[in-house]
């Protein structure tokens, strides 16, 4: 939400209501990303979490019903940059009429295919890999006495592990 100046006010971000905007947003790329049947469950949540796969972040540019621009992050548990892209989309003004989607849901439609596409230039053993790195992410958040030294940060900000527990281990 940006601060804006009295000059500003015409254009002025209503806090409430882009709030509302945000949250509104976050569930209809989820359903989106849901229906493709490509991601299984997808969770919209408050604060980012270790316990994941791929998170998906956005920021609204500018909104006023007829434009819709946000700036997509996707970046994966091991600290691969799946997505950072602007997206932009205009409505129709026969969007609102007896409407059957969103007027947007073309640009969520977008993120979904340049995820899709992102993921498929990974192979198995990667995607095996960054699901690795989001459980014992997940385990050293329980215990980080017992799995702090299973992963590393590399040079370029990515994750590798450097362990991995046996099979058999309770923990």
């Amino acid at each position: 939400i940006p601060e804006l100046s009295e000059n500003e006010s015409k254009n002025k971000v209503v806090p409430d209501v882009r709030n509302a905007e945000s949250r509104y947003l976050a569930y209809l790329l989820k359903d989106t990303l849901e229906l493709t049947g490509n991601w299984g469950a997808v969770r919209v949540i408050p604060e980012p979490s270790q316990a994941v796969d791929l998170q998906i972040s956005g920021t609204i540019i500018a909104s006023d019903g007829e434009q819709l621009r946000v700036n997509v992050i996707a970046v994966d548990s091991a600290g691969n940059v799946w997505l950072s892209k602007n997206y932009k989309d205009l409505a129709s003004k026969f969007s609102y009429k007896l409407p059957k989607e969103d007027p947007f849901q073309d640009l969520y439609n977008d993120i979904a295919d340049d995820l899709l596409a992102a993921q498929q230039k990974f192979s198995q053993s990667d995607i095996a890999k960054i699901r690795q790195v989001s459980s014992l992410k997940y385990a050293r958040s329980l215990s980080p006495d017992a799995f702090n030294e299973y992963l590393a940060e590399n040079r370029r900000g990515k994750i590798d592990v450097n362990q991995l527990p046996a099979t058999d281990d309770a923990m």
